[in-house]
């Protein structure tokens, strides 16, 4: 279960400088967050519960969009049509 009061979205900040998560690691540096990207190399963060719904949302689709093409390519490969 996930705090839905939560921000649905935040990015994660390294530092005013431009490194990779990486080297934060590494180096052992702290990391800070906010609701707003305040420098390019901010990592953008989803809420976990919001991702999950996500990904199940594109297993779907993606599921569908593979069943229109066989319907598709069976439809045309009926009147002679061959994929190219």
């Amino acid at each position: 279960m996930s705090d839905t009061t939560a921000p649905e979205r935040i990015f994660l900040q390294l530092g005013d400088e431009e490194i990779t998560y990486s080297e934060v690691v590494r180096c052992n540096s702290e990391v800070s967050w906010c609701v707003d990207q305040i420098f390019n190399w901010d990592i953008p963060y989803v809420r976990a519960d919001l991702y999950e719904q996500l990904q199940a949302e594109n297993e779907r689709l993606t599921k569908e969009l593979q069943a229109a093409k066989n319907q598709w390519k069976r439809a045309f490969e009926g009147r002679g049509y061959r994929q190219g």
